[in-house]
């Protein structure tokens, strides 16, 4: 049954409709059939009864005289002419009212068995009684004569008749039932192909449609259900039309998110971490082709990252929350060494199940190394703080010092044992005052004197000396040939940046080697810049880069991110402070540049310098040392501010004994209480810059304001407020930094009462 409906399935619409109508009309023909076949059997059969009667009744009639007088030849005449008349009488014959047969139409003897088996009631007028004998149905029908008195006639009804009556009838209705079937099946095809033809089309317009044709459009001539179909499908692709559109924008969106994003955008089974999808920057970020083996995302790993990747990536799948890994991978052609961030969210179903997880894989190599620049810087800032605070109290322990030592060496004899012991500890103390200001330089606190330089004129006043420092053992070869290479920087502290390289080139050479100095002019683009110059505030453009080779040991890659710590240092004990690379990052810095170094080891070093360049070259303007004999006081009165009791104490003696009257305050209340009382005859103020209970530049400034004729000097051993530094520039104050020599600032008084920094 089921193979049959399978059957049926498969056939086509209109031959669909042609079978249902032919066996409708089919089943409705032969119920018809049977109904008029039963009408008509039952018809005939009355009619047929009612004939025989009628023939048996006539030949009743007529078999009275013959009974009554026993005329038995006349009887048999009767019953043969009624045989003979009648075609469809089998046959007929004539009782006695004793049951004798009188006479009989069968050709041999009468059977017996026929024999008073049909008699008629005594009210009855006839009797039918169907018999099934040898030459087939019979219709035996007995009419009795005289009501039975004289006795009975049999007349035998072949049903052949019946029969044929009935075929008759049947064949006649199952032609007009296959008329109508034929008919129907003509009209059936008739309209299908009517109906048909539309569907058609439709569907060769669907087809079209699934072939991405979406511009077609089905001609709506009917308003049936044909016509509606043809107009939804209209609609359909209309709206199919509309929607793949869209599809097809988000997805060009998607593709071109995929192709800009940053990293290797992926999709993976949950729980087998197998990939679903990985875009095609993996393997440019790689070096490995895409497949769909779990193990895809551990082949690229370092080696020495790989198990702690391999574990943890598992732990966060199997964990089912956000991830965020990180760990290096090697480029399987280049062999590069990257680091990378994998980070991942899940992916859950409408009932919360996790089905997979989105990713990114970004290359985080710039930022691992932006993140250690800023770190190095900020742990530079910090004991650059730290270093300043130092040297500032260093400073203003030398400065007693140093200005006592010159106190005591006025008037010794230069050639006694005396005068040369504080000759040596003035040289100390000019080694102490050196170490300081490298100090002040790395916590940028010291201030420098920036002008345009020319970096060749530079190396070429420096080379003869470097050749000298360095030794026989080592060949220099210096190029700082081409033309001027303007930047603005302080020479001194520029020459202390290249002698610094240098010697650290020697000591990376113990046993001699060729140490290269070149300047050049450097074209840096952004990119340069974010990979060497993290976290610098210098721009791309034009730069002066001055770069010292060796052929040296080199140094180690875990070396490298130190060696501008403070203090850090490769030398043995005793042979190195660990400041030089230190004072040259913060002196490279306080000139808006920046430091590049690339070192292999067994093959060398080579670090370069990055000063901005200056868009017009010119001319590099020369120091010139003040000149001027020391002045002598005339008793004028200088209030000295100053918190540290033995620089205040030096400053007082010193200028007591040149000739200055000597007013002294250890703070700015004390400063002002002093200048309240007697502040007409003040004639200059010399301050410290950093006081315990204000700031000297604003004490000085409370102190002159509205008044002339008072000169200022400011002493500090470091300038760390910017704006205080602008507003000593502004009003025009002197200012000194500790420790200064006696000579410089008798020098600087004298130029401050003679006019020079009056306010």
């Amino acid at each position: 049954m089921k193979s049959l409906a399978g059957r049926i399935s498969r056939l086509g619409i209109r031959t669909k409709m042609l079978l249902a109508t032919v066996s409708m009309v089919m089943v409705v023909g032969l119920l018809m059939v049977a109904l008029v076949e039963a009408i008509t059997s039952s018809y005939v059969t009355r009619e047929l009864d009612e004939w025989g009667a009628s023939a048996a009744t006539n030949l009743a009639n007529n078999a009275v005289e013959p009974l009554l007088t026993g005329n038995v030849m006349e009887a048999h005449h009767l019953v043969e002419n009624t045989v003979r008349t009648y075609d469809d009488i089998a046959y007929a014959f004539v009782e006695d009212e004793g049951g004798e047969v009188v006479a009989h139409s069968f050709s041999g003897d009468f059977p017996r068995d026929l024999s008073r088996i049909n008699q008629p009631g005594p009210d009855e007028e006839s009797s039918v009684r169907l018999l099934d004998t040898e030459v087939g149905l019979i219709r035996d029908i007995a009419v009795p004569v005289q009501e039975g008195r004289a006795g009975f006639v049999h007349v035998g009804v072949s049903e052949d008749f019946l029969y044929q009556q009935i075929a008759d009838t049947r064949n006649r209705l199952i032609l007009v039932v296959l008329l109508l079937s034929a008919g129907g099946a003509g009209m059936v095809l008739l309209f299908g192909h009517m109906a048909m033809k539309p569907l058609k089309v439709l569907a060769g317009k669907a087809r079209r449609v699934g072939a991405g044709e979406l511009d077609v459009v089905v001609p709506v001539r009917t308003r049936d259900e044909i016509g509606v179909l043809a107009q939804s499908f209209n609609e359909m692709a209309g709206a199919l039309k509309d929607k793949i559109g869209e599809i097809s924008e988000a997805r060009e969106k998607y593709k071109s998110l995929v192709k800009n994003v940053p990293g290797v955008v992926y999709t993976i089974a949950a729980d087998s971490g197998v990939p679903l999808y990985v875009s095609p920057k993996w393997t440019e970020l790689t070096g490995y082709e895409v497949d769909n083996s779990p193990e895809i995302w551990y082949k690229p790993v370092h080696p020495d990252d790989r198990e702690a990747a391999r574990r943890e990536f598992k732990e966060a799948l199997a964990g089912g929350g956000e991830y965020a890994l990180e760990f290096r991978i090697v480029h399987r052609e280049t062999g590069e060494v990257r680091y990378v961030s994998n980070s991942g969210t899940p992916v859950t179903g409408d009932d919360n199940s996790l089905l997979c997880y989105d990713g990114i894989i970004t290359d985080i190599t710039e930022r691992r190394s932006v993140e250690q620049q800023l770190l190095q810087s900020q742990k530079l800032e910090s004991i650059g703080q730290l270093a300043g605070g130092v040297a500032h109290d260093l400073n203003n322990y030398l400065m007693a010092v140093q200005g006592y030592t010159e106190l005591t060496m006025i008037g010794m004899d230069r050639e006694s044992e005396e005068h040369r012991n504080l000759a040596e500890a003035r040289k100390s103390i000019g080694r102490a005052t050196e170490l300081t200001r490298k100090l002040l330089l790395f916590g940028r606190r010291s201030e420098v004197d920036l002008r345009p330089t020319d970096i060749n004129a530079v190396l070429s006043g420096l080379s003869g000396m470097l050749g000298r420092l360095i030794g026989e053992r080592y060949r220099l070869t210096c190029d700082s040939r081409g033309n001027a290479l303007i930047v603005n920087g302080d020479t001194g502290l520029l020459e202390q940046v290249i002698v610094n390289l240098v010697i650290n080139a020697r000591d990376a050479m113990p046993d001699g080697g060729e140490i290269g100095i070149s300047a050049s002019l450097a074209d840096v683009d952004q990119q340069l810049l974010r990979t060497k110059a993290a976290g610098s505030s210098t721009g791309p453009g034009a730069y002066a880069c001055i770069t010292v080779t060796d052929s040296g040991v080199g140094i180690e890659t875990e070396e490298l991110s130190r060696i501008f710590e403070p203090f850090f240092t490769t030398k043995p004990v005793g042979q190195g402070t660990g400041l030089g690379l230190s004072v040259i990052y913060s002196i490279v810095e306080q000139h808006g540049g920046w430091i590049g170094v690339d070192s292999t080891c067994g093959r060398g070093t080579s670090i370069s310098v990055y000063l901005p360049a200056l868009e017009r070259p010119a001319e590099a303007e020369l120091f010139r040392e003040a000149g001027g004999s020391r002045g002598r006081g005339r008793g004028e009165q200088i209030l000295v501010v100053e918190d540290e009791e033995a620089v205040r104490q030096l400053l007082e003696n010193v200028l007591q004994s040149n000739g200055y009257k000597a007013v002294a305050a250890a703070g700015a209340h004390e400063a002002h209480d002093i200048f309240s009382r007697n502040g007409n005859g003040v004639r200059l103020i010399i301050s410290d810059v950093v006081l315990p209970d204000g700031n000297g530049v604003s004490l000085v400034n409370e102190l002159v304001d509205g008044r002339s004729g008072i000169g200022v000097v400011l002493l500090s051993g470091y300038t760390a407020d910017l704006v205080d530094r602008k507003q000593i520039e502004a009003r025009g104050f002197d200012f000194l930094q500790k420790p200064f020599k006696l000579d410089e600032l008798l020098e600087t008084i004298d130029g401050a009462l003679g006019g020079k920094g009056k306010s």
